[in-house]
């Protein structure tokens, strides 16, 4: 009899511990997860800090490209940057560096960090219909992209990017009486 009590004994001890460690686990993996949320929200605090500096400086080296990178020899990096930009957004690129400046001070003055990355949407939404708009007012009649990237370097149409937003609004809405207007005035 005194073995079967040091067994029942020993097996009420496993069954004891068992459940402890399951709460410890549990317990552990509730601070883990609270410790990897804290830590994701200081990274993306981060973040919000660093970005706006980012983007001021992006917009100080798209303002250099632009000055040097039209020239007869603007170089590799300079040029490459000046002809994807005007040839992707036409003369909307030169609206990029300030948009770029405007979301950047709007993020530095907000010290709740409320909707950062609506700004950003927003900036970029912004630059994209504004060369559809140009891309409207001077037609090209195809959805050639060479031919729009082409047009987007010189200067005229929408470039790439709003030629091809612009001419799919304008095919779309061509049977609109409004639009006979526009037909005549180009």
């Amino acid at each position: 009899m005194q073995k079967k009590k040091t067994t029942n004994k020993k097996t009420a001890a496993r069954r004891s511990n068992s459940p402890a460690k399951r709460t410890t686990n549990s317990s552990a993996k509730k601070k883990s997860s609270a410790k990897s949320k804290k830590n994701n929200e200081t990274s993306l605090a981060l973040f919000a800090q660093i970005a706006p500096f980012l983007l001021i400086v992006f917009a100080v080296l798209l303002v250099v490209c632009f000055f040097t990178g039209g020239g007869s020899d603007p170089g590799i990096v300079m040029g490459f940057f000046y002809k994807t930009l005007t040839g992707l957004l036409s003369s909307c690129a030169f609206f990029v560096p300030v948009i770029l400046l405007i979301v950047a001070v709007l993020s530095i003055a907000d010290k709740k960090n409320e909707m950062p990355l609506l700004r950003y949407i927003f900036g970029g939404v912004s630059i994209v219909l504004l060369a559809s708009l140009l891309q409207l007012i001077r037609p090209l009649g195809s959805f050639n992209v060479i031919e729009l990237f082409n047009r987007g370097t010189t200067l005229t149409g929408g470039g790439v990017i709003g030629g091809i937003l612009g001419l799919s609004i304008y095919s779309k809405l061509q049977k609109l009486p409004v639009w006979t207007v526009l037909d005549l005035a180009s």
